[in-house]
């Protein structure tokens, strides 16, 4: 997160969502799908409100580069 600047890394890219709650480390490809926790690549510092935002829309959080398919990373 310091890496960050400890600030939220989707809030320019995601207007329309306010910024709200702790600051996250979100896996753009989970654990679950094949990423690790261990690649700084692979984690973006993201309030909790964006954070959701991305799990309610993956299609568009892809677009957007904070969240990957299986099988396109």
């Amino acid at each position: 997160m310091e890496r960050d600047g400890w600030r939220c890394q989707a809030a320019e890219l995601v207007p329309s969502v306010r910024c709200g709650g702790p600051l996250d480390a979100h896996e753009v490809l989970s654990r679950g799908r094949g990423g690790s926790i261990y690649d700084a690549a692979n984690i973006v510092s993201i309030c909790r409100m964006h954070h959701r935002w991305v799990g309610e829309h993956p299609d568009a959080a892809n677009a957007l580069g904070l969240w990957h398919h299986s099988w396109g990373s």
